[in-house]
């Protein structure tokens, strides 16, 4: 019987710590889940998100993007910069090196993008991109761009 109750609570000990061992981005209310898929989960980091040009119509805003991955349990994270003409509904981005992290948060080395994603590029509707830059130009003007 103590064997049992012994096996039990060893059981529910590694099934608890499992189910807590999620990165840091889950835990935190700093980091808004934005996407989700079979093996990865985009995050903004609310607190990057900040301005860079405010001229209407047009504003650049830029934020911190990570995506976790469960098949490689790392998390990449990269600067999105999103530049906006509000007047025509126009919204493009480009992206800067990033940083790979263990799901502690800890560095473990840059990540290089590939030449087309630091270009500007525009932001179709049905991205993960747009959903994006949604939310960071809602954040600093309480509107969302597509409205």
């Amino acid at each position: 019987m103590v064997k049992k109750i012994l096996l039990c609570t060893f059981l529910l000990t590694l099934l608890f710590s499992i189910s807590i061992s999620a990165s840091f981005l889950s835990i935190s209310n700093r980091y808004r889940k934005v996407s989700t898929n079979i093996n990865t989960t985009t995050y903004l980091d609310m607190d990057s998100i900040q301005f860079v040009r405010s001229d209407p119509p047009y504003y650049i805003i830029e934020g911190d993007i990570f995506r976790e991955n469960y098949e490689t349990l790392r998390i990449g994270k990269i600067k999105a910069k999103f530049f906006y003409d509000y007047r025509n509904k126009i919204m493009k981005a480009k992206f800067e090196n990033g940083a790979v992290y263990d799901q502690n948060g800890r560095y473990l080395y840059p990540e290089a993008l590939n030449i087309s994603r630091k270009n500007l590029q525009e932001v179709l509707k049905t991205t993960i991109g747009r959903q994006v830059g949604n939310i960071c130009f809602r954040k600093l003007y309480g509107i969302y761009f597509d409205e």
